[in-house]
C-alpha cells in the first residue's frame, strides 16, 4: 500500500509541475497580447 501511495505522490507532483509549466505560458502569452 505504501508503495501505492509512493506511485500516487508522483503522480501528483508530475500533474502539478505539468499544470504549473502551462499557466505559465498561458500567463507569458496574455501579457504578450
Amino acid at each position: 500500500m505504501a508503495h501505492f501511495d509512493f506511485l500516487n505522490e508522483q503522480r501528483v507532483e508530475r500533474r502539478r509541475h505539468f499544470f504549473e509549466k502551462t499557466m505559465d505560458k498561458t500567463q507569458k502569452e496574455a501579457k504578450r497580447k
